[in-house]
């Protein structure tokens, strides 16, 4: 996990020795347009473009079905189960109108990746090998957003997870371990488009501290920010107001994806491109995020 970025790569957050304000309401969504590079997320949000959601009521995900030989599918699958679990039960403030759910492996080797007409077609897999992104040392895990910039509306949601990293799957990480369930329930909220917290105690706090279980369970500022975008089933908080969700669709290709001039081109690697016709409304932005390990001596990252 890591701090925020979108195109460009540009960084969202920071980390300070100081614990994030204690407002009462300090949830944060992730948004159309990249933040300043020196954007401190422990501050404040960022709150220019509008803010990211699914329009369906259902978000499918697959696995790889090629298996890490350091993380087992069935680990990830449960760890998963908990994590969106975590976000879409009822709470005291809503029950969440989505279901995420599992489907068939995917028999395709790569994770992130948008394809032309088929939203949805959302990938979670174990990056063997280096890890492909200059992000440092620190990063845990990261997950890619493809969303329409005109609407904040996710096409496509991937998770990269590093291999090279001394996780902890048990119940109780040693002091200096990676707990992978309180990772992967902080991934999954920016799954669902959430961004970095300001409240130090949130699973969307910006950092992860070795040893740590905290980030398992969602502090009722995740709660509000998970009701803020999906009140009922039916509804979708955007910025420009409410409006109607779509029904389940587990088959990649919903019907209605496409538009006249067609899916838009796409460049991958925290960028913009421009669609087949000049239409505004078909702008896609791929926007990444993630948790970076927040050491106990409380480095500036």
């Amino acid at each position: 996990m890591r701090a925020d970025r979108f195109a460009a790569a540009l960084l969202l957050s920071t980390f300070t020795t100081a614990l994030a304000p204690a407002s009462a309401q300090a949830f944060c969504r992730t948004r159309t347009v990249p933040a300043p590079a020196n954007f401190d997320s422990t501050t404040g949000c960022f709150e220019q473009g509008l803010p990211l959601y699914h329009a369906s009521q259902c978000v499918p995900y697959r696995l790889l079905a090629k298996e890490s030989p350091r993380i087992p599918n069935a680990v990830i699958s449960t760890s998963l189960g908990r994590a969106f679990g975590a976000w879409t039960s009822g709470n005291a403030f809503c029950t969440p109108g989505l279901t995420p759910i599992e489907l068939a492996p995917s028999a395709g080797t790569t994770i992130v990746g948008y394809t032309t007409g088929e939203r949805g077609n959302n990938i979670v897999g174990v990056v063997d090998g280096p890890w492909p992104h200059s992000d440092g040392s620190e990063t845990l895990s990261l997950t890619t957003l493809t969303f329409n910039a005109d609407s904040g509306e996710v096409y496509d949601a991937d998770l990269e997870i590093r291999s090279d990293v001394d996780w902890s799957l048990g119940a109780t990480p040693p002091p200096d371990g990676f707990d992978f369930d309180a990772v992967m329930t902080h991934e999954t909220g920016h799954f669902l488009g959430l961004a970095h917290s300001q409240h130090g105690d949130a699973v969307m706090w910006s950092g992860y501290t070795p040893g740590s279980v905290t980030q398992r369970t969602l502090s009722d500022d995740d709660k509000q920010g998970m009701c803020a975008i999906y009140p009922d089933r039916q509804t979708r908080s955007t910025g420009a107001g409410n409006v109607p969700s779509t029904l389940c669709n587990l088959s990649p290709g919903t019907p209605g994806a496409t538009t006249p001039c067609g899916d838009p081109d796409i460049t991958h690697g925290c960028s913009m491109g421009p669609s087949r016709s000049s239409s505004p409304s078909l702008l896609v932005v791929i926007a990444t995020a993630g948790l970076m390990v927040l050491r106990t001596r409380r480095r500036r990252a």
